[in-house]
């Protein structure tokens, strides 16, 4: 029973690394929505080192990018989100912050994340978000 386990383990750490970027960042978009939704961190065994970097810093700077998400919706005049856009939003944030990926990348990236998990036309704010994003001093 215990070499069953271990060898288990084991496939697990070697599968961690070979899931796409898109389902590690799908997997990093669920548990932020749940961590807003629930308040309560749930960590996944699929992630790589980046998404695991950009979910500290979402655990981290938690409040100030939620802060940040409400500040650049209302100069973008739009005004309701629902708790898997907002997620979004705060998972694109972090992207931005630690500057490893291009913007123009991200916009793309996450215009498709949009269209596949958030309301009919949500995708449209993405760049308009990601471009007052980047005029903040701090990003």
């Amino acid at each position: 029973m215990i070499y069953q386990e271990s060898t288990m383990s084991g496939r697990l750490l070697q599968q961690r690394y070979s899931y796409s970027q898109k389902y590690q960042r799908e997997l990093a978009l669920g548990i932020v929505f749940q961590y807003i939704y629930y308040e309560k961190f749930f960590s996944s065994l699929y992630l790589g080192g980046y998404f695991s970097e950009v979910l500290n810093r979402v655990i981290l700077k938690y409040y100030d990018y939620n802060e940040d998400v409400w500040n650049i919706i209302y100069r973008a005049n739009f005004f309701v989100l629902n708790y898997m856009e907002r997620a979004l939003l705060i998972l694109l944030l972090a992207e931005i912050d630690l500057k490893k990926v291009p913007s123009n990348l991200l916009v793309f990236i996450y215009i498709r994340l949009a269209k596949k998990y958030c309301r009919k036309n949500f995708h449209k704010l993405i760049p308009v978000f990601v471009a007052y994003a980047e005029k903040d001093s701090h990003f």
